[in-house]
């Protein structure tokens, strides 16, 4: 990299000379680049090819799970998102051993047991994480009628003016085709008062059971004022629980 002295000042490029601002100061690069058919081509270029591959299954895959939970994604005002959750997913994929590199898939890395616990317990949200605000036992019972047991043994109300709600989400999505159901519970209601009165276990059963597809459990919860004069509170968290 060279730099540009003197008065003479210009962006552009001329005869394979790129010209360009960085820091202030004019900087001089050789035009260069990727050549397309080289990538597509080349055997020099293969682990690229696979890497573009996997790559994009995962962003497909990683776009169908943030859709099927609606409007909640939006309402979590988690900036990079989708980058996190590919990110999940590309991990994911490196556990699938019945295919080769390049045509490794989600659907197949969830046969091996070690990529479904790298779901458990995922926090979709950085800022406000679910384990921070919500302490249960959850028994998953993947067989038909699927059905998730839920203990919640403590979980923090700041004021007692706040109600905290807790939703769930069973996802079911085909891997191969992308097509989903989203099946939401009842929004589970708890203040400062049901913390001291009774010991919350609740069931949340799907009777729906389909080979074809993966079961993805979430747990969402937030805030709301029972006083509506009161600040609005931003606290707000998206987690996966498991994955059948």
């Amino acid at each position: 990299m060279a730099k540009l002295l003197g008065d003479i000042k210009f962006t552009g490029k001329i005869d394979g000379l790129s010209f360009y601002e960085l820091n202030g100061k004019i900087v001089v690069r050789k035009t260069g680049g990727f050549d397309g058919k080289k990538i597509k081509e080349d055997p020099k270029f293969a682990k690229v090819r696979q890497n573009s591959t996997e790559f994009g299954h995962c962003a497909k895959v990683g776009r169908a799970l943030r859709l099927s939970l609606g409007g909640a994604t939006k309402k979590l005002k988690e900036p990079y998102l989708h980058n996190k959750i590919v990110s999940l997913l590309r991990n994911a994929v490196k556990l699938d051993t019945l295919n080769e590199r390049g045509q490794r898939n989600i659907g197949d890395a969830l046969k091996n047991t070690e990529a479904k616990k790298m779901f458990q317990g995922f926090e979709l949200s950085t800022t406000y994480k679910c384990s921070d605000f919500i302490n249960a036992k959850y028994n998953l019972i993947p067989e038909a009628p699927v059905k998730l047991d839920i203990q919640i043994q403590n979980f923090l109300v700041p004021t007692p003016n706040h109600i905290m709600r807790i939703r769930y989400y069973w996802i079911a999505l085909n891997l191969e085709t992308l097509e989903s159901k989203t099946t939401m519970s009842g929004v589970l209601e708890l203040t400062a008062q049901t913390k001291k009165n009774q010991s919350n276990t609740i069931s949340f059963i799907n009777t729906e059971i389909d080979s074809t597809k993966n079961y993805f459990l979430i747990e969402e919860f937030w805030y709301d004022n029972a006083d509506k004069n009161a600040p609005i509170t931003e606290q707000r968290g998206i987690r996966i629980i498991g994955v059948i």
